[in-house]
């Protein structure tokens, strides 16, 4: 006879109508209903992360290919199109050269610096990570993104002084009032124009730092693969101890930064 309460059959969602679980422990080896194995007591493991797959199947190693693909593309064709397109006018750069009477254009260099450098070197890491997209030159692909951006991260401080000092120049220009009005309008335009390209340089910096932030994991996952493969049995001779570890860790992206990179 139920112990369910009368009114069941018509409030069947009722806590009072629903079935009980059954509290029985139940033993992890015993066999499956319905099987003839016995369950594997490491397959537990995946309710806590334990699992030595489990990164992997969290894990989009392609997301983090193609995005790391796509910020170096983006830094490479932005700088080229300031280069050749925005910036190619003669007389893009005619405000600097009229409050300096000739002589050194801050604004100029400083621009260019980082557009040259942002050219150069994204180009390039644009072909290796398109390599090791395909599954090619995957520590090539890893050194270019690790001194790449370090040399780029240099040469934009180096640039973002020399327009900061131009900028300083230009304002000196605008506050002397021995300067001809000529002079000064050009000196305000340059003011103007050197805030405009920092912030757009940092604005853009920033966008594809959060991208990079984002999908850092999955980018270093797909690198270990490629190197590794998806066992972790095949890594460069140098790391064969440290691919043993990253096989028994659950941050995997984590010890292979650091066995790759040292940090």
């Amino acid at each position: 006879m139920s112990d369910k309460p009368a009114f069941c059959p018509f409030v069947p969602t009722d806590p009072l109508c629903l079935d009980k679980p059954d509290d029985t422990p139940t033993d992890p080896t015993r066999p499956v209903d319905g099987g003839d194995k016995p369950t594997d007591p490491t397959d537990m493991n995946k309710m806590d992360g334990g699992d030595d797959h489990m990164m992997m199947d969290k894990a989009d190693p392609l997301m983090g290919q193609l995005t790391f693909l796509g910020v170096a593309l983006s830094h490479s064709i932005w700088a080229g199109a300031n280069l050749f397109k925005y910036h190619h006018s003669d007389s893009y750069y005619s405000n600097g050269d009229l409050m300096t009477a000739g002589t050194t254009n801050y604004w100029k260099i400083g621009e260019e610096l980082h557009e040259y450098a942002g050219l150069t070197i994204f180009g390039v890491i644009s072909i290796t990570q398109l390599l090791s997209t395909l599954g090619m030159f995957t520590e090539i692909n890893m050194m270019a993104w690790a001194y790449g951006v370090m040399a780029y991260t240099i040469i934009s401080m180096i640039a973002d002084l020399i327009l900061l000092w131009g900028k300083d120049v230009a304002f000196g220009k605008a506050e002397d009032t021995s300067s001809a009005a000529s002079v000064v309008t050009a000196a305000n335009a340059t003011v103007t124009s050197i805030n405009a390209a920092l912030f757009e340089a940092e604005a853009f910096a920033l966008a594809n730092h959060m991208m990079e932030h984002q999908q850092h994991e999955n980018w270093l996952i797909a690198q270990m693969i490629n190197l590794c493969g998806e066992e972790m049995d095949d890594c460069p001779e140098g790391m064969k101890m440290d691919g043993k570890k990253m096989k028994d860790s659950d941050d995997k992206a984590g010890l292979f930064r650091q066995a790759y990179f040292g940090f």
